[in-house]
């Protein structure tokens, strides 16, 4: 099953304008249904690739530069195109046509900003806000092992941010604790890299924490007294970096 004919499955435009309408759509979706979270992994035929998903990873949407929007619904593929999306009158209808597709139901009442929606939102303001700057920004797992040690694929991003070590501390102790305990195996990497240039300049943990060269920094706080403005929240956090 399509939303757009099959000549427009594929369409040609800047990977940054499609990377930031990915996290916009996303990160909506979280907003809207906290549940979710968001992963990334490089696959074979679609190389970088964002998924949407539940914990259990029961659920999930796969967004990816190619093909655009994906998903499975009683058994059948779904894909909404890159065209269709640009093409929109507002994500907002995208946004609504994921929910209706996969059953999410939209809610009555938009749930208050989570500490993890809040992360992704962040992201998606940020890099909307960069689409025309010189500089190639990307967004990126910082992988930790649940050992403790920084996976060396990663770059060793976190070791370049000493703030991150109490937090990737607590999470190895938490993994530890749940494991004996029945608890889910499953282990979803909490750190994501805000890159410039390959060169990574922050930390985010889905927690709410954003990790700069300064420290660690909460960002519900911030977000509150910015009136839950994203904009204003991501220019204190971030406005060294805008252009």
């Amino acid at each position: 099953m399509t939303f757009n004919s099959p000549s427009e499955s594929r369409f040609a435009a800047a990977s940054r304008f499609m990377t930031a309408q990915t996290w916009w759509i996303a990160s909506e979706l979280v907003r809207r249904h906290p549940h979710l979270l968001m992963t990334r992994v490089t696959a074979e035929d679609d190389g970088p690739v964002v998924l949407l998903h539940d914990e259990q990873d029961g659920m999930r949407i796969q967004f990816d530069l190619e093909r655009g929007i994906r998903f499975v619904v009683l058994g059948e593929a779904v894909n909404i195109g890159w065209r269709r999306i640009v093409n929109s009158d507002s994500s907002h209808e995208i946004v609504k046509m994921i929910e209706f597709a996969t059953g999410l139901q939209a809610p009555r009442v938009t749930p208050n900003t989570t500490p993890r929606a809040l992360v992704y939102r962040l992201i998606s303001s940020f890099l909307t806000s960069v689409v025309n700057d010189p500089n190639e920004w990307n967004v990126v797992p910082a992988t930790m092992s649940i050992d403790g040690t920084d996976d060396q694929s990663a770059g060793q991003f976190l070791l370049l941010f000493p703030s991150t070590r109490a937090a990737v501390a607590a999470y190895t102790a938490q993994t530890h604790t749940q494991l004996p305990n029945g608890g889910t195996r499953l282990f979803h990497q909490p750190f994501w890299a805000l890159t410039r240039d390959l060169e990574a300049v922050a930390i985010l943990d889905t927690a709410g924490v954003i990790h700069t060269r300064e420290g660690a920094v909460r960002l519900m706080p911030i977000f509150k007294e910015a009136g839950g403005q994203m904009s204003a929240t991501t220019a204190c956090v971030l406005g060294k970096f805008q252009p």
